[in-house]
């Protein structure tokens, strides 16, 4: 209908499919492009701009193939895999998955791997990097890798101390 929006044409037609990006979407209308769509900016990051769009009878609406997908897991609130595109930062995937919870270290394991133009090697193509959350933004990510934001390190190691002391109780003990 005239009052249609993208996102409720994108849902009659079944909704975007596994190898669909949410984040470049062609709106096309006479045959030429007038306005390319990043879904992540209304679900994730709550912009409601494209609501206030409307398709006109013979828009057309094609949905790219996906740049590339990476999971993330571990101490974010919304642990999942997100649609990429080239140059985004593991500060951006992050963001994208609500950020850190209170219980996620300041560390975060990125296994990556080399893209098949830069690799002198398929025995050194995949690679482990322990990143500070710090850093996150200078850390550009490729098709393949994954995330894990590590927990805080729990300490199940504890004694009593009771007697004559000031303050008794149990109290955690580290081990050196």
């Amino acid at each position: 209908s005239a009052n249609s929006n993208y996102l409720h044409a994108l849902n009659v037609a079944g909704g975007i499919n596994d190898n669909g990006s949410f984040r470049n979407i062609s709106i096309k209308r006479a045959g030429q492009d007038i306005s390319t769509l990043d879904l992540y900016d209304t679900l994730l990051l709550g912009n409601t701009n494209i609501l206030e769009r409307h398709l006109r009878s013979g828009d057309t609406i094609f949905v790219h193939p996906v740049d590339f997908f990476v999971p993330i897991s571990g101490g974010v609130n919304n642990p999942a895999i997100f649609d990429l595109k080239k140059g985004e930062s593991l500060s951006n995937l992050i963001n994208f998955a609500g950020g850190v919870t209170e219980f996620a270290s300041s560390k975060v394991v990125v296994r990556d791997i080399v893209p098949i133009p830069e690799r002198l090697s398929d025995d050194t193509a995949q690679y482990g990097n322990l990143v500070f959350l710090s850093n996150a933004s200078k850390v550009k990510l490729n098709n393949g890798a994954s995330v894990n934001l590590l927990p805080l390190a729990t300490n199940d190691f504890s004694v009593r101390i009771y007697g004559r002391v000031n303050l008794p109780g149990t109290y955690p003990a580290y081990t050196t």
